[in-house]
C-alpha cells in the first residue's frame, strides 16, 4: 500500500512545507527537521505513495528505548492509514525496546491512535507546549517476559 523509508535531503522542504500548513502538532521549522535529519541517533521516515509523499516521522534512539519526537500527516492525506502504517514500521525498527513520545492534550485524534496501538499515558508536563498547552506522557513497554 505505502511504501515506508528513510527520507532522502531533498524531501526536507516537502516535509517543513507542511510543518508550516499544521495547525496541531510541533510545527517543526526545516532547521530541526534538517537537525534530526543528520543526527546519527536519529531517523527520519516517510511513507510514500507512486511518486507522492504522505507523511513522516522523527524517531530517535537512546540507550534504553526509543523517542518519538514527531509524527505529521498532512491533511491532504490523512484517514487513510498513513499514522497507522508509519507507526507499524517503526515498531518494526525497534523490536521489543520501549517507545516514549508526548503528544498535546488537546490532540485527541493522535491520543486514541497511540492507545490503539498498545501505548499508555504515563504523565503530564503541564504548559509543556510554547502556547501553554499541557503535554501527555506516552510509552509503548515491550511485553514482559
Amino acid at each position: 500500500m505505502f511504501e515506508l523509508r528513510l527520507a532522502r535531503e531533498p524531501e526536507l522542504e516537502t516535509l517543513a512545507a507542511w510543518e508550516a500548513d499544521n495547525t496541531q502538532g510541533a510545527r517543526w521549522g526545516l532547521n530541526q527537521i534538517s537537525e534530526e535529519f543528520i543526527l546519527p541517533s536519529s531517523e527520519v521516515w516517510v511513507a510514500q505513495q507512486g511518486l507522492e509523499l504522505l507523511g513522516y516521522a522523527v524517531l530517535r534512539r537512546f540507550p534504553d528505548g526509543y523517542e518519538l519526537f514527531n509524527v505529521l500527516v498532512p491533511a491532504s492525506a490523512r484517514r487513510r492509514g498513513v499514522a497507522s502504517a508509519l507507526m507499524a514500521r517503526l515498531h518494526e525498527r525497534v523490536g521489543e525496546q520501549p517507545i516514549w513520545l508526548e503528544v498535546r492534550s488537546s490532540n485527541e485524534a493522535a491520543q486514541a491512535l497511540y492507545v490503539g496501538l498498545g501505548y499508555e499515558q504515563i504523565g503530564v508536563r503541564t504548559g509543556y507546549y510554547r502556547d501553554g498547552e499541557d503535554a501527555v506522557l506516552m510509552s509503548r513497554e515491550p511485553a514482559p517476559y
